[in-house]
């Protein structure tokens, strides 16, 4: 599990493959306070790098569309 935060709004990206299958990385975003995700993949990745890229992109919109 790769884990990335952002401080100042307390929002976490989780990269993990929680069915410790080679090809089964997911990305989910949490909110401290929350125990569900606010957001997660539609579907999985064949690689943790992909994940992380995807996750990324959608932490970055997120952190746009709160800010705006």
């Amino acid at each position: 599990m790769q884990t990335t935060d952002d401080e100042d709004n307390d929002f976490s990206l989780v990269i993990q493959n929680p069915a410790s299958q080679a090809d089964a990385w997911h990305w989910e975003i949490f909110r401290m306070g929350r125990k569900s995700p606010i957001q997660r993949s539609s579907g999985s990745f064949k690689t943790q790098a992909t994940a992380t890229t995807a996750g990324n992109a959608a932490f970055r919109r997120l952190m746009t569309d709160l800010n705006s």
